[in-house]
């Protein structure tokens, strides 16, 4: 059986065919083609596929969003908690999928190399653990994604040589994963100043967490003099790229009138956008706004809604605010 299950339409099927060939890449084992052999029942197959399978990706596209048995696959997938969707085209997920956090990897030809797609592998790996074995890094990008598996296993120590070899030879991901762990004091003593050395280098080649992090240090202090103009421009360009949690701090600047002229209905814009990707913060600020009536109509089940998205996902701030007015989550 297969540890990966595509769900998508047939006349997707190009598009789906490059998924199962970079898959296959990180040593996954993928059902995809649902050219079933003869004799073998086609439904049977597939409700054993599915009921194996350790993730669902489901790939969103204008055709796949009105096809039943995506819908039902991609069910199977929520219901279980192993889905994993993607937006091939631009789309608005189905109703029931749309507050899921959905990687986006539109124009996407393919490469292994992709932020995006390095990104969407690192949500798989969160989820059903890498198939890489130690011995075969022989590659930066190996490298990378060996140091996240053993990051995610909370095993930092281990973590850190993979990343710094991959980052030294120029990794932007494994250079944010670097400054992290600095930043975090991961593995490592903590240390703001090389947070930001690290942080700066993937922000530099265009790295969406890179440059979402050192606005982060700029608009803090940390490892850096605040700079509220430098924090503004890196969450800017951060969001050029759809970066949700960078959508979700230049709203804060908007909202406090940080470096910028206070906005509340422009902090409203940017927390929604956030929100609506899944952004635990995000979520959470959106809820602030409903609840107090800023830049939006004054709305108490609306602030109970994005408060709950929050705290399911374990934001504390959201949780407390919950208590506050006196709902479970």
């Amino acid at each position: 059986m297969s540890t990966i299950f595509i769900s998508y339409a047939s006349e997707d099927k190009a598009k789906a065919r490059q998924f199962f060939e970079a898959f296959e890449k990180q040593g996954w084992t993928v059902f995809w083609d649902r050219d079933i052999s003869t004799g073998k029942s086609f439904h049977e197959v597939i409700d054993e596929e599915l009921a194996q399978a350790k993730a669902v990706v489901v790939l969103w596209s204008g055709i796949s969003v009105k096809k039943n048995w995506v819908l039902e696959e991609a069910q199977d997938g929520l219901d279980r908690k192993i889905l994993i969707p993607v937006l091939i085209e631009e789309v608005k997920p189905p109703r029931g999928f749309r507050l899921i956090q959905t990687a986006s990897l539109i124009g996407w030809e393919g490469s292994t190399n992709s932020q995006a797609f390095i990104r969407l592998v690192q949500d798989i790996v969160s989820l059903i653990g890498s198939s890489i074995d130690i011995d075969s890094v022989v590659t930066n990008q190996n490298a990378y994604f060996q140091g996240w598996k053993f990051y995610n296993a909370g095993n930092y120590t281990e973590a850190y040589p993979l990343w710094l070899k991959a980052a030294n030879a120029g990794d932007a991901n494994a250079q944010v994963g670097l400054g992290y762990m600095y930043n975090m004091g991961r593995g490592v003593a903590q240390n703001y100043e090389e947070a930001v050395k690290w942080y700066r280098m993937a922000a530099e080649q265009g790295n969406a967490d890179g440059q979402c992090n050192l606005g982060y240090m700029y608009d803090k202090g940390k490892g850096v003099k605040q700079n509220d103009a430098e924090a503004m421009k890196w969450y800017r360009k951060a969001t050029e790229q759809g970066h949700a949690h960078g959508q979700s701090n230049l709203g804060s600047m908007y909202r406090d009138g940080q470096g910028i002229a206070q906005n509340y209905e422009e902090a409203v814009k940017w927390y929604r956008m956030a929100a609506e990707k899944g952004d635990a913060d995000g979520q959470n600020n959106l809820g602030a706004m409903y609840e107090f009536g800023q830049g939006v109509t004054r709305d108490r089940e609306e602030a109970i809604k994005w408060f709950r998205l929050s705290a399911k996902q374990g934001n504390e701030d959201a949780q407390e605010n919950l208590k506050r007015l006196g709902e479970t989550w």
